[in-house]
């Protein structure tokens, strides 16, 4: 006898630090108990974001290393699928090109694929075969709904836009941070070219030319590979010879962000490109006023710039102008990060954004 729960699969690369690993957890932590059985598929690794996976979430770990191990990864992912019964596989960025190959070898499964990122680099061709598949794109803003609507040609009816969402995280513990002196800035991001984080470290050394007591903590780390160690070591080095120890400081990863962006006095969010940024949603449920690049969907989660401010993307001189504004003026604080709380709870609290998926799914299946 069939389980009369329905199997609901969630599936990502891995469990790093990041907007997509942490709304298919998000995911599986919130549907509903009562309607579905919850999966959770790590294709390749897993990594900080596993410690906030509930307990009664059942795990699938594939282990994805190099080409050769397809096969094998294909081969358990199937057999995983058939002796669970799973009736969605919820398919999150790039994971949609092997979830696509085992679709094919469980054709009664429900194939959706969330799109985080879009059309960024991406060759098209490649992606009108890799979502043949998929029934329907769950993407986290409408220029992701567009894109898969006129540029994959999936119908209308089958594209849905559905906020990120934050769940609060507890966490118990000493809270092991760098004396705080004056104004503090956060900032979440993962250290890579995209959040160009080079480019905060050039902006805060024009900062510090005029406000001195003013400190950047960097809540995230860089990838293992070459080219993203590289890339660390590149900004390590602009922060000690532009003379900023003392005002940039690189926190590596953590497991107790909430925590530390309570200690917070504003953020930043300076990427060069975002999808709907999760990082940018857990600033406004602290409070804090931001300064954000006008980027993906930046914009509309900070009320189309009434409730923070916009800057244009790589420019260090713009950033620093933006930030001292925010440094030299705590009744502007107050107002924005006040605003920017109501408006992020109403909007990306998780109760109505789970909902949107739920109906999806029953449409799907129905």
């Amino acid at each position: 006898m069939k389980n009369e729960k329905i199997s609901v699969m969630q599936v990502i690369d891995s469990l790093a630090i990041g907007g997509a690993e942490r709304m298919a957890v998000n995911l599986s932590n919130m549907l509903p108990r009562s309607k579905f059985d919850i999966h959770l598929c790590t294709t390749r690794a897993e990594g900080p974001v596993e410690s906030q996976i509930s307990p009664d979430v059942k795990r699938l770990r594939l282990k994805r290393t190099t080409r050769l191990s397809e096969p094998r990864a294909v081969r358990d992912f199937v057999r995983y699928v058939r002796s669970h019964d799973i009736r969605i596989i919820h398919c999150h960025e790039n994971t949609v090109f092997l979830c696509s190959i085992v679709s094919l070898c469980c054709p009664g499964v429900v194939l959706i694929w969330h799109d985080h990122f879009g059309p960024i680099t991406r060759p098209l061709r490649l992606y009108k075969l890799g979502t043949l598949r998929v029934r329907a794109v769950i993407s986290v803003n409408q220029k992701l709904a567009a894109w898969a609507r006129e540029d994959l040609g999936f119908p209308a009816e089958r594209v849905f836009f559905v906020n990120n969402f934050v769940i609060p995280r507890k966490h118990d513990g000493d809270l092991s941070l760098p004396d705080k002196t004056g104004t503090r800035i956060v900032c979440t991001a993962n250290i890579n070219p995209t959040k160009d984080i080079l480019g905060l470290v050039r902006a805060m050394a024009l900062v510090v030319r005029e406000e001195r007591n003013v400190q950047t903590l960097v809540i995230g780390d860089a990838k293992k590979d070459q080219f993203s160690q590289d890339y660390l070591n590149s900004v390590k080095k602009e922060i000690t010879e532009l003379g900023l120890e003392e005002h940039v400081v690189l926190l590596g990863t953590r497991h107790d962000v909430d925590r530390i962006l309570a200690t917070g006095d504003m953020a930043v969010l300076c990427s060069v490109a975002e999808g709907l940024p999760l990082a940018l949603i857990e600033y406004g449920m602290a409070g804090l006023p931001t300064v954000a690049t006008d980027v993906g969907q930046c914009s509309e989660v900070l009320g189309n710039g009434k409730l923070g401010l916009m800057v244009s993307p790589s420019d260090p001189e713009v950033l620093a102008n933006a930030i001292l504004k925010l440094v030299r003026s705590v009744p502007l604080r107050k107002e924005l990060g006040t605003g920017f709380k109501q408006h992020c709870e109403q909007t990306y609290g998780p109760e109505s954004n789970v909902k949107k998926v739920v109906k999806i799914y029953d449409k799907l299946l129905s």
